[in-house]
C-alpha cells in the first residue's frame, strides 16, 4: 500500500481484504464479523480515506458478515457527530460503547440489531452488568451532551485545534503529519519528512517537556511517535491557544537538543 495517494489507498485496502485475504487466508464464510474503528485511535489516530468504511460495509453485506463498530474511544460526539460511523452513513450490526458513556463512572455497552442481541437467552449475566448508579450517570451524560450542544462543539473546536496544530507543522521539522476528525487529533513526529522515519525518542522527550511546561499529552501509534489529543468537548479557544503554545515551546526544546535522554528517567509512556 506504500506509495499510493490518499484517494488510492482506500480502494487498494478493500481489494486486499476481499481479493487476497478472503481467497488465501480465511474464506468469508468462516468470518463471523469484522471489527473496525471509524477512526483508528491507539494505532496512531488514523482517519481512513472517505469511502473506506462504506466499502467495508458493502463487503460485509455481500458475504453475510456482521459489521462491528468500536466506538468506545471516539463515540458520543468526539468526532463532531454522535458516532464516528455517521460520517459515512454506515449502519453497523453492533456498536461497542464505553469510556465517555459513564460520565466518569465505569460503564460500557453493546448496541445492535435485536435479532443479534436476542440470539441467546440471558447472554449478558456479568457481576457488574446493569449497575444502576453507572446507568444513571450515563443517562445524565447523554442529556448534557445533547443540551449543551457538545457534538457540534466538538466539530467546531476540533477544527480549530487541527488548524492550529497544522500551523506548527510549518515551523517544526519534527512534525510529519497532522490529522484528525473533531476532537481526536494525532500529530506524527518523524526524523525525516521524505522518508517518514518515525521519531519515538523525540516523541517521548516532547511529551516529557510538555509535562514540565504544564501540558499533559501522551503518545500512541505502532511506533510510539504520534502525539494524541483527545481533549474534553468543552475545550475553549483560549485553552487550545495555551496548549498549542506549550507544545510549540516543547518541540523547539527537543529540536534544539535541550531535552536529554537522561531526563526521561524511567518514563515509559505508551
Amino acid at each position: 500500500m506504500f506509495g499510493l495517494s490518499s484517494s488510492e489507498v482506500g480502494p487498494a485496502l478493500l481489494e486486499h481484504l476481499e481479493g487476497y485475504l478472503f481467497k488465501t487466508i480465511v474464506p468469508p464464510d468462516l468470518v463471523g464479523g469484522i471489527i473496525v474503528e471509524a477512526v483508528q485511535a491507539d494505532s496512531g489516530d488514523i482517519v481512513p480515506p472517505r469511502g473506506f468504511l462504506a466499502g467495508v460495509e458493502a463487503i460485509c453485506r455481500r458475504h453475510g458478515i456482521m459489521l462491528l463498530l468500536d466506538e468506545v474511544k471516539i463515540g458520543l460526539g468526539r468526532t463532531g457527530k454522535w458516532w464516528g460511523f455517521s460520517h459515512e452513513d454506515v449502519a453497523p450490526d453492533l456498536v461497542a460503547l464505553g469510556k465517555a458513556l459513564g460520565g466518569g463512572l465505569p460503564l460500557s455497552a453493546v448496541v445492535g440489531r435485536a435479532e443479534v442481541l436476542d440470539a441467546a437467552t440471558a447472554n449478558n449475566m456479568y457481576t457488574t452488568a446493569g449497575n444502576p448508579v453507572a446507568c444513571a450517570a450515563a443517562l445524565a451524560t447523554l442529556d448534557v451532551i445533547e443540551e449543551e450542544g457538545l457534538v457540534a462543539r466538538a466539530a467546531e473546536i476540533g477544527g480549530y485545534l487541527l488548524k492550529s496544530l497544522r500551523q506548527l507543522q510549518a515551523v517544526h521539522p519534527l512534525i510529519g503529519d497532522v490529522r484528525g476528525l473533531g476532537c481526536i487529533v494525532g500529530v506524527e513526529l518523524v526524523r525525516d519528512r521524505t522518508t517518514r522515519v518515525p521519531a519515538p525518542s523525540e516523541t517521548a522527550k516532547t511529551v516529557y517537556r510538555c509535562y514540565e511546561n504544564g501540558l499533559l499529552v501522551f503518545y500512541s501509534g505502532l511506533y510510539s511517535n504520534v502525539l494524541e489529543f483527545t481533549p474534553p468537548l468543552t475545550l475553549s479557544v483560549a485553552e487550545v491557544d495555551e496548549g498549542v503554545d506549550k507544545l510549540d515551546r516543547s518541540l523547539a526544546d527537543v529540536e534544539a537538543g535541550r531535552v536529554t535522554d537522561e531526563s526521561l528517567g524511567k518514563y515509559q509512556g505508551w
